[in-house]
């Protein structure tokens, strides 16, 4: 009669010190979040529906990858825009590129404040570096982009960090386009030369996923204009996804995380990514 005290004791120390059921279990840290979408001028309905999504995921970060408005010169485009950003840019920072649709006035300009010169930048957070582009202006050997790129990649990295680019049109896709700005020659050497580890592009209005020597390529063009449609075959592609989307990506175990889903929360696509040495 006299051992139960202690058992029980021993019993109800086990129970909350247990890494199964203690309430003092240690619990896996949450990622440092981070979103990314494009192209989104074309249906307010969706873009909201696309921003609710994302919001779930509470985001630190969120980037646009080009066209935000359907007329860059249009002030009443980018009040809309903002008034349906509005709930990202409250709790979290907000990085565009342009898009061939937000030319044409200095509107782009005066609606974001952004570091660097603005047409071009490089931000450092949660254990990438991103490196965003404006494909609208010259990016060939030699122009003022290109040498601004060339010395940017030149940097070192810190251990541990992932290099994105962030740019609109995109260098590689089975969409519609085929490399209009000429970029495979342009600047995807560079990519390669500097072990760049994830491009994301839009302009194609889908999801896609490429991976070309080594790089992957993410085209998220699915924010809200209407969709678009694959249109040849290649072996590179590895998902295409009609479909509006967002993506939410992260660094976890040395590894960057990459989860597509579609404005109803269902997983579309989801990678692991491994830093390039």
């Amino acid at each position: 009669m006299k051992r139960k005290p202690l058992l029980a004791v021993f019993t109800f120390l086990f129970s909350i010190l247990s890494p199964v059921t203690g309430s003092t279990a240690a619990q896996a840290p949450i990622p440092d979040r981070m979103a990314i979408y494009g192209d989104s001028r074309g249906s307010a309905a969706i873009h909201r529906k696309v921003v609710e999504g994302i919001l779930t995921f509470n985001p630190r970060a969120v980037f646009h990858a080009g066209d935000l408005v359907k007329r860059g010169g249009g002030p009443q485009d980018w009040a809309a825009m903002k008034e349906i950003i509005a709930p990202l840019t409250e709790k979290a920072e907000f990085f565009p590129v342009r898009g061939n649709h937000d030319i044409g006035s200095s509107l782009y300009f005066d609606t974001f404040q952004l570091p660097g010169n603005k047409k071009w930048y490089s931000v450092e957070r949660y254990g990438v570096r991103f490196i965003l582009l404006d494909s609208n202006i010259r990016i060939t050997p030699g122009s003022e982009q290109y040498r601004w790129l060339e010395a940017e990649l030149q940097r070192p990295r810190k251990k541990k960090q992932f290099i994105a680019v962030v740019l609109h049109h995109a260098p590689f896709s089975t969409g519609i386009y085929v490399d209009e700005k000429g970029l495979q020659k342009k600047i995807v050497p560079l990519f390669e030369r500097y072990n760049v580890d994830i491009v994301f592009s839009g302009h194609h209005h889908c999801y896609e996923r490429l991976k070309i020597r080594g790089v992957t390529y993410i085209v998220t063009g699915g924010g809200g204009d209407p969709l678009h449609f694959q249109l040849r075959y290649s072996p590179v592609s590895e998902v295409f996804k009609s479909v509006n989307h967002f993506c939410i990506f992260y660094v976890s175990g040395g590894e960057l995380v990459l989860e597509a889903y579609d404005v109803d929360l269902n997983p579309i696509d989801q990678i692991r990514i491994r830093k390039r040495e």
